[in-house]
This record gives C-alpha cells, structure tokens and sequence, in this order.
C-alpha cells in the first residue's frame, strides 16, 4: 500500500500573503485641503497616502483603469473616473472608519456617482461642495448636486472645455470653441439669469481661464499681437480695479 511520504528542504519559502508591486509613475493628483493627504492614480487603480511617511494604500483593485482622482472639499470622500464594469461612469470612495486619515484605513466603500455611461474628465467640486462638475461626451459640461443627482448640461461642446469656479459658487469661467476652431473666454451664472458672456473677443485662441481668489479678476493664457506670442491676460471684473497698463 502506497504510503505518503513528507519532503521538504531548507530552502522553502512560505508564501506571502502580501501583494507586492513596484510602480515607478503615477498622476491624477488631488490633495486634501490640509496638504497631509494625497490621491494619485497608479497601475490604473487610485491609491491614497500621507504626505510625509509616504504609505500608499491602494483603494481600488479593478482589472479596468481608474482616473482623474479628486477629493472632496471636506476630505470626507473622493471622486475617481474608472470603467469598471465596462462603463465610464464617476465613482465615490469613503473610508470605513472616518476617524482615521485615508493612509490608515484597510477598507473603503465604493459607489457610484453616476450610471449613463458616457465618458466623463475633468471632475471639480464648487467652493463650498455643494456641487460638483464635469466635461461628459466629447465637450459637454455637465454640473450636478455633490452626489451625482440633477444633473444639468450647463454648456454643449463638441470639444471639453477649461473652466473654474467663481469663489462665491454663483459664475462659472470657460473657453469655448465656437465652429470656426476659434476659442474664447466666457462667463456664465449658474443660475441662468443673464446670457454668457464673452470676456476676450479676439480672432486668437484663449484658453485656460482661472478665477481670482478674491473674485475680482479673471487670468487666462493667449495670444495678442503675434500668433505665436502667449502670454497670461487678466481681466478686472469691477469698473473701479481697471487701473492697469495696455499688455495687460
């Protein structure tokens, strides 16, 4: 009768329980407001850690690709693109104990933010996170609740545009590509009160338009006497603060 016989040598390794990868690049870069923590998207997965041990703790395991990482103003959660499931769609992550920072946290709950399945860039919360907004298709931008609900397309495009908040959440700054391939800076109230408003007017592309902290200026990058000459414009929103000289 056959008897089992044990073999072993010294040199056997056990075998690990930890999952070991060694990443050299990552982007999609948020950090929470305090500048403790950071989220960053690494191997197609969103990961989270501290800015000064420098833990990473890994928050998705999808075989699909995350992207466009964002925290919340509040750091309570954090918004994330992935396709999983073969769709595009926004995504929630929240910590399963609240109390401890992100690095320190083993688990996480994931949901979804939306469920149309269109490809969906450049994610942004208002000042006050009480909304949320993001480019969906090939340009449209679509504002909505912070949790997903009622959303709106606030402007169509057929290519996505640069756009910021105001400070007080009630204006919104964008460049636009009109159907001559020729893009301009506009304003634009959330709550549709007054017409968009075109801030540069000028045969020359303007692009990436950012709010002043402070709401009294408006800065964005194009080209003025040469094509090929870009420079950064600021634009006084108030009569009394347009005191400045003709290059800018």
């Amino acid at each position: 009768k056959p008897i089992k016989i044990e073999i072993a040598r010294d040199d056997d390794r056990p075998v690990e329980r930890i999952d070991r990868r060694t990443l050299d690049r990552a982007n999609g870069v948020s950090f929470t407001d305090n500048g403790l923590e950071i989220a960053i998207i690494a191997g197609g997965d969103l990961w989270v850690m501290d800015t000064e041990l420098r833990e990473p703790k890994r928050v998705t395991k999808t075989a699909e690709e995350e992207r466009s990482a964002l925290f919340a103003p509040d750091g309570q959660s954090l918004l994330f693109v992935s396709d999983a499931g073969g769709q595009t769609d926004i995504w929630k992550a929240t910590r399963a104990d609240s109390k401890k920072p992100w690095w320190l946290n083993n688990n996480f709950k994931l949901e979804k933010v939306t469920t149309h399945g269109a490809v969906k860039s450049h994610l942004s919360f208002s000042p006050d996170g009480s909304k949320m907004a993001y480019v969906s298709g090939r340009g449209n931008l679509v504002i909505a609740d912070a949790n997903g609900k009622n959303p709106k397309t606030f402007i169509e495009s057929w290519n996505a545009p640069g756009y910021d908040w105001s400070p007080d959440g009630k204006w919104m700054v964008y460049s636009l590509y009109d159907n001559d391939f020729n893009s301009d800076i506009w304003i634009k109230p959330l709550d549709g009160s007054r017409q968009p408003f075109n801030l540069s007017r000028h045969p020359y592309n303007e692009r990436d338009p950012v709010w002043s902290p402070d709401g009294k200026v408006i800065a964005f990058v194009g080209a003025r006497e040469e094509k090929d000459n870009v420079d950064i414009h600021l634009v006084d929103l108030r009569a009394e603060d347009h005191a400045r000289n003709a290059r800018d």
